[in-house]
């Protein structure tokens, strides 16, 4: 088993994590911070983006078009189902002949 103090970074690490478990909220916080600096922030945010648009764009063809967006937003994938279904009580169009 490898103990927490193995590198220099793991030390700070482990009592970093202890001091911030025992209720130090200065600790908690800079955890947070350097937690928050490691999230690839421009591929989340492009991500939601294009699930939004996804989305408006099948709530669009449904005429939802704001709450496909929401959806899409949201949920991402997963909203894409609620995005596309129909409005209630509404015909869906007759078929060309």
């Amino acid at each position: 088993m490898a103990s927490a103090s193995a590198g220099s970074g793991n030390g700070l690490l482990a009592r970093m994590l202890d001091a911030a478990l025992q209720g130090d909220q200065a600790a908690y916080w800079q955890l947070l911070r350097q937690w928050l600096q490691t999230l690839p922030w421009g591929w989340l945010i492009a991500s939601t983006l294009i699930c939004g648009l996804v989305g408006a764009w099948l709530g669009r063809s449904h005429g939802r078009l704001w709450a496909g967006l929401c959806w899409g937003l949201l949920l991402g994938p997963l909203g894409w189902p609620f995005a596309a279904r129909p409005r209630r009580g509404r015909k869906p169009p007759p078929l060309p002949l």
